[in-house]
């Protein structure tokens, strides 16, 4: 790559919020990105045509390039990320590098998360290659937020964007502290880790350490994402600049309700500023979040506009919704995150009431998926097990030679499962 492009690639600044905004103070990165200093020769920002696992590009443009390899960056928006591509380095060299940034959290309010895209390939070696982000308020801490190592125990496909898949042995894989684990996977995905109730403070320092040795594999981060009580301090790899982006949207009101099985997203902006579209994104835990849709926005509006969103399909149970307002170069930010609880009918019902003999299992529709029926005594003693297969709506019971009393029965697919008491007489 041209090292006076090299020179421009830095990282962009975005902030939503209503009040003084956060800022980044500063950013140190050991040793510098982007030399041929090894032995971390590929330690640094990386773009299309750079060289990545097995001598291919970095950054996979598969789908409609001759670039046949590499990482997919999240809906293709992307066009750099920062990281670690190992193919340049001396064979059997290691080495280790830190980047640290500061922020004055002035008018972030209390922390709630911090969200960092995360992409891999390659395969690790033990020891060397690993990546630990930590944070810091004030001089308290550090505290470990997300370790990655490799898993030496199994192997993982990694497929392209035009269908090609690879196979290798010993994957990265992330421990969220107090979370899951999730395994890198060469299509970056959103990794987020929730701070305690009540995080707050003045400065804020976020260290990330990688280490590596010489080999074919490669890790990249993008879209460092802190999110407080007020909005959000976003830092996508970009091309522009260390200098601060025009604020593309202040968010106002953000709520959810529900309306028959559906959920009802409403939220306004206060101010817009080049303002390409807002995408919704949902999540079951707070930990992944998925897109489950678009509105367009405003382009550029100094008065309020009020949005809606409908979730026609919404999870079972807990439903956690943001909104990733993008502007026509790509930068984006986040509104603040929202929670509703989905209530949802009882799939089946017992038919008759009373039961003398026989009863009937009935479905309120075709089943998509297998499910298990188990009958219990009142005092929890397993009776008989059945079956309701994808495809059919009811089961018929014979329980004329159970003798008089309450029972139960429970149906269950995956995590799913309904409960039903009845009375045979």
């Amino acid at each position: 790559m041209n090292k006076q492009l090299l020179a421009t690639f830095i990282w962009g600044i975005w902030f939503v919020g209503l009040q003084a905004q956060p800022t980044l103070t500063s950013v140190n990165l050991d040793p510098t990105p982007n030399t041929s200093t090894d032995p971390f020769y590929s330690w640094g920002f990386f773009g299309p045509g750079d060289l990545g696992v097995d001598g291919h590009s970095l950054f996979d443009l598969s789908a409609g390039t001759s670039d046949d390899f590499g990482i997919i960056p999240i809906g293709y928006s992307e066009e750099y990320f920062f990281g670690v591509s190992e193919l340049g380095n001396v064979p059997g060299s290691s080495g280790t590098g830190t980047i640290s940034f500061e922020i004055d959290l002035a008018g972030a309010g209390d922390l709630t998360s911090l969200s960092i895209d995360m992409g891999a390939m390659g395969e690790f070696e033990e020891l060397d290659d690993f990546f630990h982000w930590e944070y810091s308020i004030d001089g308290i801490g550090p505290v470990r937020i997300f370790s990655a190592e490799p898993n030496d125990n199994v192997f993982h496909n990694y497929v392209l964007a035009d269908g090609q898949t690879y196979t290798y042995n010993n994957p990265l894989e992330v421990e969220i502290i107090g979370g899951a684990t999730v395994r890198l996977d060469n299509e970056m995905q959103t990794l987020t880790y929730n701070f305690p109730p009540g995080i707050s403070g003045t400065t804020l320092v976020l260290n990330l350490n990688a280490g590596q040795t010489g080999g074919a594999e490669a890790y990249v981060f993008d879209n460092i994402v802190v999110t407080g009580t007020v909005g959000s301090l976003s830092l996508p790899i970009n091309a522009s600049g260390f200098d601060p982006i025009t604020l593309p949207v202040e968010f106002g009101d953000f709520s959810a309700r529900q309306v028959d099985q559906s959920i009802v997203l409403d939220w306004e902006t206060l101010k817009e500023v080049n303002s390409d579209y807002m995408a919704i994104e949902r999540s079951p835990n707070g930990i992944f979040f998925a897109e489950v849709g678009r509105v367009q926005g405003a382009d550029f509006s100094e008065v309020a506009i009020s949005y809606q969103f409908i979730d026609q399909k919404p999870l079972a149970g807990q439903n956690i919704y943001r909104i990733r307002q993008v502007d026509f170069d790509g930068s984006f930010s986040y509104s603040n995150i929202i929670e509703i609880q989905v209530k949802t009918p009882e799939l089946f019902q017992l038919l008759p009431n009373l039961v003398v003999d026989k009863f009937t299992l009935q479905a309120a529709e075709v089943l998509d998926r297998n499910w298990a029926l188990q009958l219990f005594s009142l005092n929890q003693a397993l009776i008989s097990s059945h079956q309701l297969l994808q495809g059919q709506k009811r089961a018929e019971f014979d329980v004329r030679d159970l003798p008089a009393g309450i029972y139960f029965l429970r149906a269950k697919s995956g995590p799913q499962q309904q409960v039903i008491k009845f009375v045979k007489q």
